[in-house]
């Protein structure tokens, strides 16, 4: 079962607020891999440990769930109805041929 973990932060503005996060065994983060990186996902700070002994910190990267480009080789992409009509006499001798 996680345990969590409260921690004192003192914001810049001088304000205390309070962290939370679940702390997770090795063999426990093994087995809910996937709820752990939904956690993560959803804002919240997931600390791995051996033992008691706390060895990892499990984050969301920033900006890894917006929308991303994707990468040319793998999308499907549209081309222009004409881009492979045969060229024109005209649009042949622009281009040297």
């Amino acid at each position: 079962m996680p345990s969590a973990i409260f921690a004192d932060i003192l914001t810049l503005d001088g304000y205390l607020t309070y962290s939370y996060s679940m702390s997770y065994t090795v063999h426990q983060a093994k087995t809910n891999i996937s709820k752990l990186l939904k956690e993560a996902e959803s804002g919240q700070e997931v600390i791995i440990t051996r033992g008691k002994q706390p060895v990892a910190r499990l984050v969301a990267i920033q900006g890894a769930g917006d929308e991303q480009t994707p990468h040319p080789a793998t999308s499907r992409s549209r081309t222009a109805p004409k881009a492979f009509d045969p060229l024109t006499d005209e649009e042949l001798k622009e281009l040297d041929f």
